[in-house]
């Protein structure tokens, strides 16, 4: 237990303690924890290319058109877990490489902190595979439910434009048809 000269004390340093005080080092500080990446919520890592994501993303949503939130919301899925897939694609190689010659260089952040990081865990490649399986799964999942929606979509636009106009009796001169009321007009006086 804690003396109260020592809860003082660490009271009194926690106060000099205000962490980065410039962006760039809040920026660094996010990454403190960063272990390996596979798991974050930061949608790109050190790099990745933005672009390349962008451009991925306006071709999924040009190939699919989504209308409605649940439509968006699925697209949105398989924009990221394509990504996640292709992320993986490029640490599970460069991890393989790294246990086998720990001489090869490679300028991939996320590869590098993952080979790190892995050379302490028992099963990394494991580890890989099955993240990368779920990012499959996801992808699939979500564009199985796609297709269903816009099927669905699809079949209720064409029965609503198969839908016989409605009819109208006809005018045998015993149901005449009302004159439109007429309007008058009004005259403004501008000043």
């Amino acid at each position: 237990m804690s003396s109260d000269k020592q809860v003082a004390a660490n009271r009194a340093n926690a106060q000099k303690s205000t962490g980065p005080v410039t962006e760039a080092g809040r920026a660094a500080s996010r990454m403190n924890a960063l272990k390996h990446g596979i798991h974050a919520r930061m949608q790109f890592l050190p790099g990745e290319d933005q672009d390349l994501f962008q451009v991925l993303a306006a071709d999924y949503r040009t190939s699919w058109n989504p209308i409605g939130g649940d439509e968006i919301a699925l697209v949105d899925t398989l924009i990221r877990s394509d990504w996640h897939i292709r992320r993986f694609d490029v640490i599970i190689p460069i991890t393989i490489a790294n246990a086998m010659d720990k001489s090869l260089p490679h300028d991939h952040a996320l590869a590098k902190v993952y080979a790190e990081a892995a050379a302490k865990s028992n099963h990394p490649f494991t580890k890989l595979e099955r993240a990368r399986a779920a990012a499959q799964r996801d992808w699939f999942r979500a564009m199985s439910q796609l297709q269903k929606l816009q099927k669905k979509r699809m079949a209720e636009a064409r029965a609503e434009a198969l839908k016989p106009a409605p009819e109208y009796p006809e005018n045998d001169g015993t149901n005449p048809i009302p004159e439109p009321p007429t309007v008058e007009k009004e005259t403004v006086d501008i000043l």
